[in-house]
């Protein structure tokens, strides 16, 4: 699954806007809703992978299954 439909996923179950994730990030708005619509990803090494999740974790339920998480994404293999 790629990377901006389980962010899109996580931010609608989590309930976080752009801003607010953008915001928590110290980042431009502009840039969230660029990942959103896939016309930027961010590397996976990336260290907005790991707050992503620190920050969508918080903002909602607690217990997200891996293959809701946003790290491993990318094109199915296999």
């Amino acid at each position: 699954m790629p990377f901006s439909h389980k962010l899109n996923h996580l931010m609608e179950i989590f309930g976080v806007s752009n801003n607010r994730l953008a915001k928590a990030l110290s980042i431009d708005a502009s840039l969230v809703s660029r990942w959103r619509t896939g016309n930027r990803v961010p590397a996976q090494d990336s260290p907005y992978i790991k707050k992503n999740r620190l920050i969508l974790f918080r903002a909602g339920k607690a217990g997200f299954s891996e293959d809701c998480s946003l790290g491993n994404y990318g094109p199915a293999t296999g």
